[in-house]
């Protein structure tokens, strides 16, 4: 049991450094989700400047508003490298993972044994009842009562060890959904991903689209403009309509920012929920299941776990006894403590 509880202290150990690297990159994906947003919003102010300047642009007389200034692009950034540091970080965690539910198995092997020495137990303990109840009566044979018996004790710490197994691979599922590539927290990178490809995306044809219209906002101001002025009033017609078309000109390539513009929004959005969702699950796992406490906290040092059973014709021993502190060492944990202070004298040892 000692030994299965040293499987089980090693699988937890390793869900909480892949819970601890977990949080980490959730911190990080939260704030690369609010990054790529911002950034979204710095491509719709240029988008915006574009379409005003589109929309200043008149063909009767020919002119044009300010021109489209795309400055604000400047303060969006690729998030692609620093999306490829959360991918690996949440790969180790994963490899945490995995390798505790091989701890988590060993444990569970264990504990076929301690069924198997359960068993086993419950025959010793009828043998040594029948013996004993024949050493105080002669040939006569009676049950022996006793407060507790080694196949009880077993039984006890087995049903306890199995609840926490049981515990421990919830856990487990939870920290392998998290820490998946295509779920929780890996599906979150990758939509903060595609997110950022296509605020990149929206990001270049922006960038671009505001030289060709700007072009069409100085053909307007300085071409067709003075030709308008210096024409006579039969010849102004034409200029209007070569002032019209590109107005039109700079009305197309405007809309061809729309569908990348759109596609990026939409990325956005997931994004955000994504994490949010991500956020809650991280949340979840961390206060409710392992009760936002620390790797020393959740996977303190094994005490001795050896049951002593006393001499039958000496006192049972005190519970400092079973402790050990009479050496220095643990104390043992009060999960490992029912039953061992009422240790009767009538108990030999097994």
């Amino acid at each position: 049991m000692k030994d299965g509880h040293a499987d089980l202290r090693r699988g937890v150990a390793l869900l909480v450094e892949a819970r601890d690297i977990a949080m980490e990159v959730n911190e990080k994906l939260q704030f690369l989700v609010e990054e790529n947003h911002q950034g979204l919003g710095h491509v719709m102010e240029a988008e915006g400047q574009l379409r005003k300047a589109v929309d200043d642009m008149k063909a009767s007389p020919p002119d044009a508003g300010q021109n489209p200034d795309d400055s604000p692009l400047e303060a969006l950034t690729d998030l692609a490298t620093e999306i490829d540091r959360l991918r690996s970080k949440l790969g180790s965690a994963a490899a945490k993972v995995d390798e505790a539910g091989g701890s988590f198995d060993r444990a569970k092997v264990r504990l076929s044994e301690i069924e198997r020495r359960q068993l086993r137990a419950l025959k010793l303990d009828k043998a040594a009842s029948e013996r004993l109840a024949r050493s105080r009566t002669g040939t006569a044979t009676r049950g022996v009562g006793a407060n507790i018996s080694s196949e009880r004790v077993i039984k006890n710490e087995k049903e306890r060890f199995k609840e926490t197994i049981d515990e421990a691979l919830k856990v487990r599922k939870a920290m392998e959904d998290l820490t998946a590539p295509d779920a929780g927290l890996g599906d979150s990178i990758e939509k903060v991903a595609d997110a950022n490809r296509k605020t990149q995306e929206a990001k270049a044809k922006v960038k671009s689209t505001t030289p060709k219209i700007i072009e069409s906002a100085v053909m307007l101001k300085s071409g067709y403009k003075p030709a308008y002025e210096s024409s006579a009033a039969s010849r102004r017609k034409e200029v209007v309509d070569k002032a019209r078309e590109e107005i039109e000109k700079a009305k197309a390539f405007l809309r061809e920012i729309e569908d990348p513009l759109e596609a990026a929004k939409k990325a956005d959005a997931k994004s955000y929920d994504s994490a949010r969702d991500s956020d809650d699950k991280v949340e979840d796992l961390n206060h409710k299941r392992l009760g936002d406490r620390s790797k020393d906290e959740l996977v303190p040092e094994l005490a001795d776990l050896r049951v002593r059973v006393s001499d039958p014709k000496q006192p049972p021993p005190s519970m400092d006894d079973l402790r050990g502190e009479d050496k220095g060492s643990k104390a043992i944990p009060p999960k490992f403590r029912s039953g061992l202070g009422n240790a009767s004298s009538d108990q030999t040892e097994r």
